[in-house]
């Protein structure tokens, strides 16, 4: 294809220092909305997408140089200024296309990488291989954010931080709102098993706290025994045991049992895929499947929506997500969340007076703009902890470096030295300067 440079007009005065420069590959709904807003930032920002046609039509407001061409060829990179100050930026929607990327990147020694993956397959097979190769490397998991975002629409927060067959580490943030604000620690009721590790309040950690009162903002790290986390889990998120109606979401489907062990019990999906409803059948543990369409008034009957409590609109498709969502309101559903793919449609909320609203393009640019720009923005989406070096629990050692919670576990001393492998690497980012 032929190569097409458009450049947009400025608007906003730019930074000279290629620091700054931040290469998009992907001109969707997520690309072009993220180097709008970089754009009014006045970043110094380039945008890649093979389709010459779209590129094109961007909107003048948008503040970016467009190139068209095959995102993984060296001459496109290089009319984008690729160098060791940039950032570069994979929000196709190719999983394979977004992880080469990444490598290629590191290859041609950026500053900084971001993937952005949808499948949880992928994610879980290439997270340890990108955490291998640098702290400047990451991979955005969609769906996290999007589960984030909707505990966060419940005053609460959550991220596994370790796990296997004889412990969970669970981080817990509560905002308020949530019915354990003005509780003491030593109220929550966890199981004999299970048991708070740590609180933090305002990015410093708390040893003695189980006089304290929980408030808004503070974060408890928690150590669960697998036969009580569903129990206690249940108590914390609300809306885990409501009865709830959902229409597609197989990519959420994937990543909810990690973060609400309760949720399947009392759930009903409506799939109007078959090979997708074949695929939530094996992850979910429980609840029901219906092929069909999310507007199917029958089924939706049949799915229970008059007495569901919380009603989740998921498809791929906006127009069914909105009208799925009004017909849940017209039924009395209190808790009604949908999620927006088209960044264009959140503009029409007031109107329909749905106030549920998810969008993939917002919870994903906001996600990296508290990265690339943390000094102007604040994440609602990640916790900002301040670690250093310590032991969460006997056999858990931590440490924080370079933006990144790093789980080791110490195997033995070889020549008077200690030997540490890496169990596990999660993102933390630290709200103190």
């Amino acid at each position: 294809m032929r190569r097409v440079i458009k450049s947009v007009h400025n608007r906003h005065s730019r930074s000279d220092s290629s620091s700054n420069q931040i290469v998009i590959v992907g001109a969707n709904d997520i690309g072009v909305h993220l180097a709008h807003v970089l754009g009014q930032e006045g970043q110094n920002t380039f945008l890649i997408d093979e389709g010459e046609d779209f590129l094109q039509n961007l909107d003048e407001e948008v503040d970016v140089l467009a190139i068209a061409g095959n995102p993984i060829s060296l001459h496109t990179l290089r009319d984008a200024g690729i160098s060791e100050q940039s950032r570069l930026i994979a929000v196709t929607a190719s999983d394979k296309l977004n992880l080469l990327l990444l490598f290629l990147g590191q290859n041609l020694g950026i500053k900084e990488g971001y993937s952005l993956i949808h499948d949880q397959e992928y994610f879980h097979s290439f997270y340890p291989v990108i955490s291998r190769l640098g702290v400047n490397l990451h991979l955005i998991n969609l769906w996290e954010t999007v589960i984030q975002k909707i505990e966060r629409k419940f005053n609460l927060e959550t991220q596994t931080i370790y796990s296997d067959g004889n412990a969970m580490l669970m981080a817990i943030r509560f905002f308020a709102g949530h019915p354990s604000i003005g509780k003491r620690i030593s109220q929550l009721k966890l199981g004999s098993r299970s048991k708070v590790l740590q609180m933090i309040k305002d990015g410093k950690y708390i040893n003695d706290f189980a006089r304290l009162l929980i408030d808004s903002g503070d974060i408890i790290l928690v150590r669960f025994d697998p036969s009580e986390k569903e129990r206690a889990m249940e108590r914390l998120v609300t809306f885990d045991s409501l009865p709830k109606v959902m229409i597609g979401g197989a990519g959420l489907i994937q990543v909810v049992k990690n973060h609400w062990p309760n949720f399947s019990k009392k759930l009903v999906c409506i799939e109007k895929d078959y090979a997708k409803c074949q695929k939530m059948l094996k992850v979910l543990e429980s609840g029901l499947i219906l092929h069909g369409d999310g507007l199917d008034i029958s089924l939706l009957n049949e799915a229970g929506i008059g007495e569901a409590g919380m009603f989740i609109a998921a498809s791929e498709n906006d127009e069914i997500n909105l009208l799925s969502s009004l017909l849940a309101r017209s039924y009395g559903v209190d808790d009604v969340l949908t999620i927006l793919r088209r960044r264009q449609h959140t503009g029409m909320l007031e109107r329909l007076e749905l106030n549920g609203i998810i969008s993939i393009p917002q919870v994903v640019v906001d996600y990296l703009i508290s990265r690339i720009i943390p000094e102007k923005h604040t994440s609602s989406v990640n916790f900002h902890v301040l670690i250093e070096r310590g032991v969460l629990s006997e056999g858990i050692h931590f440490v924080y470096r370079g933006g990144l919670l790093i789980l080791l576990e110490q195997t033995s001393l070889r020549d008077g030295e200690e030997v540490i492998t890496v169990q596990l690497i999660t993102t933390a980012k630290s709200s103190k300067k």
